[in-house]
């Protein structure tokens, strides 16, 4: 999913990101993948759709990285406040 949005294909990216699945994992986990997703979304111009993707990441004690990485919320809730929606 990294590859494919550094290559300039958001959409691509946001299929791969959709279909990764870490359910319950510490460190990284889901709300790391519906962060990568949510900026793959808002790349292709899906803002709606990316919001929702943002909101589970800042909801989220995911991390990115590694599993002692940085944590994804506060960056999912910047991402947020660019697209003009408050944080949960």
């Amino acid at each position: 999913g990294l590859a494919l949005l550094e290559a300039g294909r958001p959409a691509a990216a946001a299929d791969v990101w959709r279909r990764v699945r870490w359910d319950g994992r510490a460190g990284i986990g889901d709300g790391t993948s519906a962060y990568y997703l949510g900026l793959a979304l808002q790349l292709a111009g899906r803002d709606a759709d990316a919001v929702a993707a943002f909101r589970k990441a800042a909801a989220s004690s995911s991390t990115a990285f590694t599993d002692d990485g940085p944590s994804v919320a506060p960056a999912a809730r910047d991402h947020l406040a660019d697209l003009g929606v408050t944080a949960p």
